[in-house]
């Protein structure tokens, strides 16, 4: 029997012995090796390479800012690129609906209709005020005001909104030439997600990051998003539950490209 090995998990001080040390082995066969406390049945290794999510996993050994030796854990994310594909498409579509689209605005009509009403108000109390007493027209005059003031109202809302879909159109076209361009030389999107351990030289081992890295199509490269603390917990929680989980490529991106059409 070999002595007690001590396996310890961020923010989980609690620790689990097993006997038999996995000595002369790598950092990377002692996480494998080892057990989360809260998931003391399942080894992390047999849990981590075996996810539905993975297309792939790979283990390594890296240094991180500090100068620590840690093991890498990846999990290459299934089906972001065609993720990424399919709303480019979606977008050009969206974009040239919208660009060959000849139906004229509702709101426009109402403000029209509305503008329509004020001046025909307008012309009746002028027309009133003509043929009235001194008195009279001086009490028409504050109605005529009011009247010319909901028309200057509408007329600028009518001007904001001229104003509006002009830059709709200017946008739209802007964005299906990038989309089509995109699409012309898709660049491929991947994404992984990262846990990294570090590990002593008793074998005691903790858990000290994690995150995904992400290259959408118009990006040259990853850009890993760390998970905070809490987060960290649920992701190892996602991984022995068999889940999709937080993933930063479908975190309701309204604007995964940051590019959109009105």
């Amino acid at each position: 029997m070999g002595k007690a090995c001590l396996r310890v998990v961020a923010g989980l001080y609690l620790t689990i012995t097993l006997s038999g040390c996995l000595e002369g082995t790598s950092d990377i066969d002692v996480v494998k090796e080892g057990r989360f406390d809260a998931y003391p049945e399942f080894k992390i290794g047999e849990t981590f390479d075996n996810r539905t999510l993975c297309e792939s996993t790979t283990w390594s050994m890296i240094k991180d800012s500090r100068g620590r030796d840690l093991v890498d854990y990846r999990c290459e994310i299934k089906g972001v690129n065609q993720y990424y594909q399919d709303k480019l498409i979606a977008l050009v579509k969206r974009c040239e609906e919208s660009l060959n689209n000849t139906d004229p605005n509702p709101f426009r009509a109402r403000l029209n209709s509305n503008l329509e009403v004020e001046l025909k108000k307008i012309d009746e109390l002028r027309s009133k005020s003509e043929s009235a007493t001194p008195e009279g027209r001086d009490s028409l005059k504050g109605y005529i005001r009011y009247h010319e003031k909901k028309a200057a109202e509408i007329t600028a809302r009518l001007e904001e909104l001229s104003r509006w879909e002009k830059n709709k159109e200017a946008n739209n076209r802007s964005s299906l030439a990038q989309a089509n361009k995109i699409l012309a030389g898709f660049n491929t999107a991947s994404a992984y997600e990262y846990f990294r351990w570090s590990v002593t030289e008793d074998d005691t081992f903790m858990l000290v990051d994690g995150g995904i890295g992400l290259k959408k199509p118009t990006y040259d490269q990853h850009r890993e998003n760390t998970y905070a603390e809490e987060r960290l917990r649920k992701a190892v929680g996602y991984v022995y539950a068999d889940s999709r989980g937080l993933y930063a490529f479908t975190t309701t991106p309204k604007r995964p490209l940051e590019i959109s059409c009105k």
